[in-house]
């Protein structure tokens, strides 16, 4: 066949035949399908490659959500179908607050476990009756006037302060056991422990760097000395806290420790403050009071325990179910029952009564309930006299109550000091008392707190007392702010620039002194002392207690412009 024929134009419409095979140098235009056949199966090659990539991918995700929508359907209708008993035990309990915030779906799954080596309660905390009846009598006390001292100050030589008391000893070797801290004598947590223990004592002493950076490894230690890890988090950041008690709760179960347990519930209600942590809170302490873990403590420990370090807020926001459970156990000694109930008592009857006006009857019922906690202080400072507790809060509640002739509350005061010479709040009320009754600059309450100063007791909460008495004194002068600060004399200046000095070697320093030397910062600033504010200010290097600032007296312009400076010098 020739392939110039004119004819050739009908052949190409019709299918093309196979070729021949060739040689490619015979026939170049032979090899042009191929490249075309390559171009057409490219795309496919690549869609099939990018499916054997994502459809593995894809199941995986499918096997993971499915069940998991199936479970979540299944768990809404079972909730449907089975509504929640309208007299299960926690609405109840969630009764005893009277203004509870409402618990977060999330945090229901954390509650804690109880001891298993206690049975549970038979009935709901709440629902228990107060183990403390107002017409109780109790046997008063006699008030030997003999024993009133005179003179601003009058201290007796022979007063223990708190870093030598006995409680502070046995408070400190009881910390030291519970946190292991033996086992720690060839650890670099060793350091660490001591200094928690010394912030948890005397509440003094920053963390050097290598403390920081054992506190950063903490969390890994847990597991060996998860009450070391409690301890620590009141020295942690609020993100830190949050991780390490969780650790701590999940080693719970395991440890059965009734002490643990209830730190860990009191640590939880405090931040939370919802009825759900309240109630465990007191759920775990009936099971440490009864598993025996309190039996073998000593007084000033058990002191603590209740008061200042696992259970915080607890007797005040649940004071009846509080006060039942510590009043009904044989763990607690009686002095220590009968003030418990004086002090949360006297706090609840502040909050309900002396807010509001009375009518005759209600002030028949205030009177008893007040003649009532008076008597169980008494009672428990005539059964236990070397403890200071009883007698200090005896001297705010018959001072704040009755106005009671000061010869009366110098008597408590000296019975406060006879038992520990630093005794703190027996010096703030004291000084609250003298402040009152004097309406000149030169006030018994400055006079006092120049005596506490010069006592040289070494301890920042009573030589503070100074500069409390002249916060009182400017309001009470209506004069609050520089207009009493920046008129004191020389000599006033002069002492208050010595006290604050000598902050850094004092004990007692809440925080590492950060509110007391915020304190100074801010008179400095007052009395026109501005270089020394701006330097006291950049030694505490970014930390400020904004309490402190809010409740010294001050007019609210000099509020705003103490904030500009501390902004600027910070």
């Amino acid at each position: 066949m020739s392939t110039d024929s004119p004819n050739a134009e009908p052949p190409v419409l019709s299918p093309p035949p196979l070729p021949a095979p060739q040689s490619s140098d015979t026939n170049p235009a032979s090899t042009e399908p191929a490249p075309r056949n390559k171009k057409r199966w490219l795309p496919l090659v690549i869609i099939l490659a990018v499916l054997l990539v994502v459809m593995p991918v894809l199941g995986i995700i499918a096997a993971i959500a499915i069940p998991a929508i199936k479970g979540a359907a299944e768990v809404k209708k079972s909730l449907q179908e089975q509504p929640i008993p309208v007299a299960s035990p926690a609405p109840e309990k969630a009764k005893m607050v009277e203004s509870p915030v409402a618990p977060e779906p999330e945090k229901a799954p954390e509650a804690i476990p109880a001891v298993e080596a206690v049975s549970p309660p038979e009935t709901n905390v709440a629902e228990r009756p107060v183990a403390v009846d107002l017409p109780q009598e109790v046997e008063e006390v006699e008030v030997n006037e003999s024993t009133i001292t005179r003179g601003p100050l009058a201290l007796k030589t022979d007063a223990p302060v708190w870093a030598e008391s006995t409680e502070r000893k046995e408070l400190q070797e009881f910390l030291a056991k519970l946190w292991q801290l033996e086992k720690l004598a060839d650890d670099p947590f060793y350091e660490l422990g001591e200094m928690i223990l010394a912030q948890n004592v005397d509440r003094a002493g920053p963390l050097d760097q290598a403390s920081k950076l054992a506190l950063f490894i903490l969390p890994r230690k847990l597991r060996e000395y998860p009450h070391l890890g409690c301890g620590a988090l009141t020295i942690m950041s609020p993100n830190d806290r949050g991780v390490v008690l969780r650790e701590i709760e999940s080693l719970v179960p395991g440890l059965n420790d009734p002490l643990l347990t209830l730190q860990i519930a009191a640590l939880k209600a405090d931040h939370s403050n919802d009825t759900f942590h309240i109630r465990d809170t007191l759920d775990a302490l009936e099971s440490a009071l009864a598993s025996g873990a309190a039996d073998q403590l000593s007084d000033g420990v058990l002191y603590h325990l209740l008061s200042e370090r696992f259970l915080y807020r607890i007797p005040e926001i649940a004071p009846d179910n509080y006060l039942n459970i510590v009043v009904s156990s044989n763990s607690i000694p009686q002095w220590l029952k009968d003030y418990k109930t004086g002090e949360v008592l006297w706090q609840k009857m502040r909050k309900d009564y002396l807010a509001k006006r009375f009518d005759e009857d209600d002030e028949m019922e205030v009177e008893k309930a007040h003649r009532f906690i008076t008597e169980k202080l008494a009672a428990s400072w005539k059964a236990n006299p070397n403890h200071p507790a009883a007698a200090a809060l005896m001297m705010e509640v018959i001072q704040e109550h009755q106005g009671t002739e000061i010869d009366d509350i110098r008597m408590w005061f000296d019975r406060a000091t006879e038992a520990r010479a630093d005794y703190g709040p027996a010096y703030r009320t004291y000084m609250k008392v003298l402040t009152d009754s004097g309406v000149k600059k030169e006030t018994p309450g400055i006079d006092f707190g120049r005596a506490c100063t010069a006592a040289n007791l070494d301890n920042a909460v009573v030589a503070m007392v100074l500069v409390n008495a002249h916060q009182s004194q400017s309001v009470k002068s209506e004069k609050p702010g520089a207009e009493y600060w920046s008129t004191l004399s020389p000599e006033e200046v002069e002492e208050l620039d010595a006290l604050f000095m000598n902050l850094d070697s004092m004990k007692n320093l809440v925080h590492d002194g950060v509110s007391e030397k915020f304190t100074a910062a801010i008179a400095w600033y007052l009395m026109g002392e501005k270089e020394k504010s701006a330097q006291q200010l950049k030694a505490l290097n970014g930390r400020f207690d904004t309490e402190v600032l809010r409740s010294f007296p001050m007019q609210p312009i000099e509020t705003a412009q103490f904030e500009e400076f501390l902004k600027q010098e910070s």
